[in-house]
């Protein structure tokens, strides 16, 4: 069945999940997103993919009789902290519950440098889950993987987007799953751009190197500070500086289609806490900020505030007012680019490397090795700092 139309699905693959004749799979559409499909020969018509489906039923977990509260935080290890993407909050979160004998889900980078949601159970393991991935990442069986942990007892910290939370919660519902031990942990989405648009860059960059294997791909690397994005690629020794798939997503032209008309995309979350870089901290606490990383922290639930109560003494932490930690994507979703309908036409005549070049302003030749007082990888963090200020800080 699965009513509505494709450009609304997000790919959280609760259908698939919830279907017990097997008679849906997820498949790469023509933009390189997962979405289901039905196998009509083994459908019989239950209607429980539309029933589970996250975007034909609107519902939060933000209780009304609780009033969200906001920190920026920062944790007091610094070696802790620069193991992190920003401040830290993360880690500590997903700690305490490996420390209750607990599992932790979020996204990882597979071997193929591919982003999927991974399942962790100890604290070495952590690692794989930490820092952005500015990608959409495969879901796979983890929903029922959640479902199995939950009756067996354990603790749960789910971390993804709004969308995929809200898949799995409307899943395990269900289900008829006690989600008591669940603590969910939303992000501030910008949007997820294409799986497949990363893999032909991926292709296309590794080309250039002499068809060498990509070995990691570091979508935002701190090193070089917190305030700016510059990804770093590692081919087998050598790390090197290309911001070209940052200037893919910037540009907004590869999101998903429901990301443009996303609902979750407002002060009324899904997760039980919400997570995030605190921009704006340079502007109503400088002297807060050191440059190190800032996590912004929502407490949306009993359950969630629980949780960072118990965490809260490894931070140095700032309670802001709402209307200093807003963000574009607290208020709407990102905006549809003008000439989005020209890029996917021209990417399915011409291929990845024309449209990254045409619209995103890229240069696949262009690079930089990774060395620390080279004067060109000073100047493009330069350029990565203006670009983030212009997308985060003047919108």
């Amino acid at each position: 069945m699965i009513s509505g139309r494709a450009e609304q699905c997000c790919g959280c693959t609760a259908c698939e999940q919830i279907c017990v004749h097997n008679a849906i799979s997820m498949k790469e559409n023509s933009k390189g997103f997962l979405e289901p499909y039905i196998d009509q020969d083994k459908c019989v018509n239950c209607g429980l993919c539309d029933k589970v489906c996250p975007l034909l039923k609107k519902y939060t977990v933000y209780e009304t009789d609780f009033r969200q509260k906001y920190y920026a935080a920062k944790r007091k290890d610094d070696k802790l902290r620069r193991q992190s993407q920003s401040g830290g909050a993360f880690s500590a979160l997903a700690e305490e519950i490996l420390n209750q004998n607990g599992c932790v889900y979020g996204v990882g980078i597979n071997k193929k440098v591919e982003a999927v949601y991974e399942r962790v159970v100890n604290r070495r393991k952590l690692g794989k889950l930490k820092g952005s991935k500015y990608v959409q990442a495969s879901v796979g069986s983890t929903y029922s993987q959640v479902e199995n942990d939950l009756q067996n007892g354990k603790w749960v910290l789910f971390s993804g987007t709004p969308c995929h939370i809200h898949g799995l919660k409307c899943f395990l519902e269900m289900k008829h799953i006690d989600t008591e031990k669940l603590i969910t942990v939303d992000l501030i989405c910008h949007g997820v751009p294409s799986p497949r648009i990363y893999r032909e860059y991926k292709w296309l960059f590794s080309e250039m190197q002499g068809k060498k294997q990509i070995n990691k791909f570091n979508f935002r690397d701190k090193r070089f500070g917190w305030h700016g994005h510059v990804a770093v690629i590692t081919v087998g020794r050598k790390k090197i500086v290309n911001n070209d798939f940052v200037r893919f997503f910037y540009s907004h032209f590869g999101l998903r289609d429901s990301c443009y008309a996303c609902q979750y995309t407002s002060f009324d979350r899904q997760g039980d806490l919400t997570v995030a870089d605190c921009w704006g901290i340079e502007k109503f606490a400088p002297e807060f900020d050191d440059g190190k990383g800032c996590s912004l922290v929502l407490s949306n639930t009993a359950k969630g505030q629980d949780l960072w109560n118990i965490i809260e003494k490894e931070f140095e932490i700032l309670t802001p007012e709402r209307d200093q930690i807003i963000q574009p994507n607290l208020l709407h979703p990102t905006e549809m680019p003008e000439k989005t309908r020209a890029f996917w036409e021209d990417y399915k005549k011409y291929g990845c490397e024309y449209v990254l070049r045409r619209y995103c302003d890229c240069d696949p030749n262009q690079e930089y090795e990774l060395i620390e007082r080279n004067q060109y990888v000073k100047r493009f963090i330069r350029k990565a700092k203006n670009m983030y200020h212009r997308v985060f800080v003047t919108e």
